[in-house]
């Protein structure tokens, strides 16, 4: 699942001008694995699980991108306020502006808590509720939504990237919940193989077919006349 949410964090190539966003979104995203990890060693129940994840994922991106407002390092009132004036500036320029974006805005804010969100309620939807194909809804919400918005630059190899690391996920967490984890080791390497071996072909066939679907070749959303 991490390595999912890593691709969703590349696939922002399609929203910002600079690679400058790559470093604090993987962060992002691996931290609130390594976080949502942690929570599920300890007996904390769910919604206070999740909620603790998100207040994470908010410091976090509170450290990343307005750590002059910081009271000893604890966002207060001030950072929230930051924040809230940031992601609202950038709101209103929608339909106004258009990618690539720079990153140092109300859209990396954005950005930031969308990965980590993402990241947390698909450990949540793996983990405690058990799902398989459910864990990649998060991170496939917000992968839509940069299709839509962003512009056509990587589009084949973020999605290539963003599918393959999805569907051997999701085979994986169907292999462990039925318990194949416990076959041979030689079985298991065979299996790995064959899982990224197909889950390449089938990533590789949905990038070649996307760009010719009707309408892939539309003006991204955001910047629209």
């Amino acid at each position: 699942l991490a390595t999912t949410s890593i691709a969703l964090a590349v696939s922002f190539s399609r929203v910002f001008e600079y690679w400058d966003y790559l470093a604090p979104l993987v962060g992002v995203a691996v931290l609130a694995h390594l976080i949502a990890f942690q929570m599920r060693q300890r007996t904390i129940p769910v919604s206070a699980s999740i909620l603790l994840q998100a207040m994470f994922v908010y410091v976090i991106n509170a450290w990343m991108h307005v750590r002059e407002t910081l009271w000893y390092g604890i966002p207060l009132g001030r950072t929230w306020a930051e924040i809230s004036t940031r992601i609202g500036d950038s709101a209103a320029l929608l339909g106004d502006v258009k990618p690539p974006l720079g990153f140092a805005t109300g859209f990396g804010l954005a950005a930031g808590f969308s990965v980590g969100m993402a990241a947390v309620l698909a450990d949540a939807f793996a983990f405690r509720a058990a799902g398989r194909g459910e864990a990649l809804v998060p991170s496939a919400v917000v992968f839509a939504v940069v299709s839509i918005v962003g512009e056509d630059r990587h589009r084949s190899l973020v999605t290539t990237v963003w599918l393959l690391t999805a569907i051997v996920a999701v085979t994986h967490l169907r292999r462990h919940d039925s318990g194949a984890v416990r076959t041979s080791v030689g079985q298991r390497t065979r299996a790995s193989v064959a899982i990224v071996a197909t889950a390449t072909v089938v990533a590789l066939l949905a990038a070649g077919v996307g760009p010719r679907i009707p309408g892939a070749d539309s003006e991204p959303l955001i910047g629209r006349d």
